[in-house]
């Protein structure tokens, strides 16, 4: 994962040269990204500890992008898939590390400013996984509906006149904070770093 990482990091510095502020036409896309770093910010029950740690939790969703600028990357998006958000935990008594993941389908509208992302994802919860060690069981969840502010920035790596591929990344905090087997809160805070494709379907200038 901390190869992943730093190659993505060498692409965003590299194509940053290169490409122009020039804005998106209107496009309809795909995105993938990896939940890379994940962690919990809220309380837990007294033998339970939060970990930041390095994950491999993956998010695919369906993407649409209506510009708003000729001459700067502002516009509109708006994302539609699946997202999963990890963080460790460590159950102090045992010594046990592990983690939570949460998979969600989500439906993201995000403002772009000049290549910065801002946005909420609202997710519908389908299943929360909890693995310690070498246990593996699914949890109950009681909130059906999630929020997360999430924050980033949208890189293009290379563009025809087809369509653009870009790298981007994201930090997302929950907004909402369900309880599970009493007194075990759950508020992550996750980064994720990934690619999108997005087809390009009306006509701009910068392009």
């Amino acid at each position: 994962m901390k190869k992943y990482l730093l190659v993505l990091s060498m692409l965003v510095i590299t194509s940053s040269s290169l490409f122009a502020q020039d804005n998106y036409p209107f496009s309809l896309g795909v995105s993938a990204s990896v939940g890379a770093i994940g962690t919990n910010t809220s309380h837990t029950p007294r033998g339970i500890g939060n970990v930041i740690d390095f994950f491999d939790s993956w998010n695919a969703a369906a993407v649409g992008y209506l510009p708003m600028a000729d001459d700067s990357r502002t516009g509109v998006f708006i994302e539609i898939g699946i997202t999963n958000a990890a963080w460790g935990m460590k159950l102090d008594t045992f010594g046990f590390k592990g983690y939570i993941n949460q998979r969600l389908f989500t439906v993201s509208p995000i403002l772009m400013m000049s290549g910065f992302t801002f946005g909420i994802d609202f997710g519908f919860a389908e299943k929360y996984t909890i693995k310690e060690d070498f246990s593996l069981e699914y949890m109950p969840y009681q909130n059906d509906l999630n929020a997360s502010i999430r924050i980033g920035y949208m890189q293009p790596l290379y563009t025809t006149s087809f369509g653009t591929l870009n790298v981007h990344g994201n930090f997302t905090y929950s907004v909402t904070s369900p309880t599970y087997y009493g007194d075990y809160d759950y508020t992550p805070l996750t980064l994720n770093i990934g690619l999108n494709y997005l087809i390009s379907l009306g006509y701009d200038e910068g392009y």
